[in-house]
């Protein structure tokens, strides 16, 4: 299990304990989950990176930096889309 799938775990520990418990494999769910949020991470990156230009200036650094903010930005959509949708209240 990824990254992702750990902290998809997580959350529906705490938000989420019904329907965790009507999982039949949560080790198979979460490890499928976090590989498709990776994928999914990767996929909309690459089409920004292509789409925006990312990386053609010359200054390293820029590049860097430009691709590093495009990244993290992705990154909080997918999960905030696909981990923290709250539909429970936290368990007690």
């Amino acid at each position: 299990m990824n990254f992702y799938g750990i902290l998809a775990s997580q959350h529906w520990e705490t938000y989420r304990p019904r329907e965790l418990a009507e999982i039949e494999d949560p080790e198979a769910h979460f490890t499928d989950l976090g590989m498709e949020i990776s994928a999914e991470i990767d996929r909309r990156t690459n089409a920004e990176q292509q789409r925006s230009g990312l990386g053609t200036s010359a200054d390293f650094l820029a590049n860097l930096q430009a691709r590093t903010a495009t990244r993290q930005r992705i990154v909080e959509e997918v999960l905030r889309e696909m981990v923290f949708e709250i539909e429970e209240t936290p368990a007690s």
